[in-house]
C-alpha cells in the first residue's frame, strides 16, 4: 500500500541557498555532491536556475541542467558521472551570457547525453550504456531519447542515429523521413508521417520483441512484430513497451471507424490483448502505460482496463467506483494508478490496491482508501520506479494544449494555441486561461528585411517541473531534494 511522504521544500521558511541533498549519502550515486553544491554556491549567478534533472531508475550517477546551459554531473566516475573532458569544457562553468544552450538532458542506466539548441550532442559514460557517440556524430539534431541502454537523435530533415548497446535501426528505415522518436526499457520506435512505426533494441530473454527481425517461439510469443507488421504501417498514435511485449493504439482512417489495439512479445506478459480490451477501447484510447509486465489503457468514455501479468498490474482494475470516471494513467514498475475526475487516485498491481481519497468510500472490498484531508483532491500525478508523487489541491485539470497557429508576421508575431477543461472545480469554475499567446519568428525572420534582435534571456527564472523530479527518485536508492529551487510537493511510495 502507500506510505509516506517526502516534502521537498527548505528546512526553513526564509532559506534561500540553493543546494542539492542527497538523501542516501553512501549511495554511489551522491559522490561528488559536495563539490557541485560548492560550484552553485560560488559561481552560479542569482539569475540561473535549476531546470533538469537526469538519471536512471537503475543507474549511479546524477546529471544536472541549469537555465543558462550549464551542465553538471556527480555520481559513479564510470557510469555517468564524470563528464567528457569536451561536455566539462564546454558546458560545466556557469555564464549567464552563455549563448551556447542546452536543450535537453537524457540518462540510460550507465551514460548521459545532451542536447544543444545548435543542433548537436555530448555523451559520456560506459560505451555500451551510449556514452561515445556514433562515427560519424549527429548533427542538426532536433530531439534526444534514451531507454535503458542506448541513445536515439532525430534531425530536421527526419534522420535517425542511434547508439548504445546492440542499437541499430531496421533497414526499412533508410530513406524514409521520421516525425517523431520515443524509447522505453530497451526497445526505440520511430513514427512516419503517416502513423507507420519502426522499431529496435534488445528483447527480453523471452524473445526480442523489439527487433524486428526476431522470431520468438509460439508457446510463449502469441505474435511476433512480422505477425503485426502490416497493421502498424499507418495511423498509430501510441507504442509502448513492458520488458516482454510491446502494444500499439491505432486511430481510425475514418471518423467513424473503431480504433485498434495491436500487441506482439509474450503472452502472458501482455503480448496477447484480451477481446475486453479491444471492445473497451474501440471507440477511442485516452491513455496508455506499460509497467514491467502488464499494460493498460483508458478508453475514451473513461474506463480502466489492464492485461498481462496480474502482479504487474494485469488484474485488479476491475472496481465499480472507476467507471467512466478515469482520465489520465500513471505507469510504474509493477502497478499503474488510474486519475479520477472526482480527484481521487486508484492504485492497483503488484502491491495491492489502494485509493487516494477524501470521499470517505464505504464500499472498497479489498480496495485501501488512502485518506486526504477533506476538500483536498488529486490533480495530477508522475511516476518512476515504485514511487507515484502527486499534487494535491482543489482541483481544475485543464486538458493538453492544441497545436500552435500561424506565425502572424513575416518577421516577428505572436501565434496562439488552445486547450479545454478536463475537470471543472466543485462549486466554482476553473480559472486555468484556455488560450495561451507566445512570441514567433516568421519565415522571414533572420534576413535582412527582418533582422534578428535575439537578447540573453537569462535573467528569466526556469521553474523544475514535478515530473524532472520524480524521473530521479530512484536512482541507485537515493533521492535527491532541490533546495531553494522550488516549493512543495508530496509524493508516496509503496511499501
Amino acid at each position: 500500500m502507500f506510505s509516506g511522504v517526502l516534502s521537498l521544500q527548505p528546512r526553513h521558511t526564509t532559506a534561500s541557498t540553493p543546494q542539492i541533498i542527497c538523501s542516501n549519502a553512501s549511495s554511489e550515486a551522491c559522490t561528488e555532491l559536495q563539490a557541485v553544491n560548492e560550484a552553485i554556491k560560488n559561481s552560479r549567478p542569482k539569475t540561473v536556475m535549476l531546470e533538469g534533472i537526469a538519471c536512471h531508475r537503475e543507474g549511479k550517477a546524477f546529471g544536472l541542467l541549469f537555465a543558462d546551459g550549464t551542465v553538471l554531473a556527480f555520481g559513479a566516475a564510470d557510469r555517468g558521472g564524470t563528464m567528457s573532458a569536451e561536455a566539462k569544457g564546454d558546458l560545466s562553468t556557469f555564464d549567464a551570457t552563455r549563448s551556447q544552450r542546452v536543450k535537453k538532458i537524457v540518462a540510460t542506466q550507465g551514460a548521459m547525453a545532451v542536447l544543444l539548441l545548435r543542433g548537436s550532442v555530448y555523451a559520456w559514460g560506459l560505451d555500451q550504456f551510449g556514452g561515445t557517440l556514433p562515427s560519424p556524430e549527429p548533427t542538426g539534431v532536433v530531439d534526444l531519447v534514451a531507454n535503458d541502454v542506448g541513445f536515439a537523435a532525430l534531425t530536421g530533415g527526419g534522420s535517425v542515429y542511434t547508439w548504445g548497446k546492440g542499437m541499430v535501426v531496421p533497414s526499412r528505415l533508410a530513406g524514409v523521413e521520421i516525425k517523431k522518436i520515443v524509447g522505453e526499457k530497451t526497445c526505440f520506435a520511430a513514427f512516419d508521417a503517416k502513423g507507420g512505426v519502426y522499431i529496435w533494441g534488445l528483447g527480453s530473454n523471452e524473445g526480442a520483441f523489439c527487433n524486428e527481425e526476431f522470431v520468438g517461439e509460439r508457446p510463449t510469443i502469441s505474435q511476433n512484430f512480422s505477425d503485426v507488421k502490416t497493421k502498424l504501417s499507418e495511423g498509430i498514435t501510441d507504442v509502448r513497451f513492458n520488458e516482454h511485449a510491446a502494444m500499439a493504439v491505432k486511430k481510425p482512417a475514418v471518423a467513424d471507424g473503431s480504433w485498434e489495439i495491436i500487441t506482439w512479445g509474450t503472452s502472458a506478459k501482455g503480448g496477447e490483448v484480451p477481446s475486453y480490451v479491444l471492445s473497451g477501447g474501440r471507440k477511442g484510447v485516452k491513455a496508455v502505460g506499460a509497467s514491467k509486465s502488464a499494460f493498460a489503457i483508458v478508453s475514451h468514455s473513461g474506463d480502466v482496463y489492464g492485461w498481462g501479468d496480474k502482479e504487474s498490474g494485469g488484474d485488479g482494475w476491475n472496481q465499480p467506483f472507476l467507471a467512466g470516471r478515469a482520465y489520465g494513467l500513471v505507469s510504474l514498475t509493477r502497478s499503474f494508478v488510474a486519475l479520477l475526475v472526482t480527484g481521487e487516485a486508484f492504485a492497483w498491481g503488484g502491491n495491492g490496491q489502494t485509493l487516494i481519497s477524501s470521499a470517505r468510500r464505504q464500499e472498497l472490498g479489498t480496495v485501501v482508501e488512502s485518506r486526504l484531508v477533506r476538500g483536498l483532491y488529486v490533480v495530477s500525478g508522475v511516476g518512476e520506479g515504485e514511487i507515484f508523487v502527486g499534487t494535491i489541491g482543489i482541483p481544475c485539470v485543464p486538458g493538453e494544449w492544441g497545436a500552435w497557429g500561424s506565425c502572424r508576421s513575416v518577421c516577428e508575431g505572436i501565434r496562439q494555441r488552445e486547450r479545454t477543461i478536463e475537470l471543472e472545480p466543485w462549486g466554482g469554475t476553473c480559472e486555468s486561461p484556455l488560450t495561451e499567446a507566445g512570441s514567433c519568428k516568421g519565415p522571414k525572420y533572420g534576413t535582412d528585411e527582418c533582422p534578428s534582435t535575439e537578447t540573453d534571456n537569462s535573467s528569466i527564472e526556469a521553474g523544475l517541473s514535478l515530473g524532472v523530479i520524480v524521473g530521479c527518485a530512484t536512482a541507485s536508492v537515493a533521492v535527491l531534494g532541490v533546495v531553494g529551487f522550488m516549493g512543495h510537493m508530496w509524493c508516496s511510495g509503496f511499501r
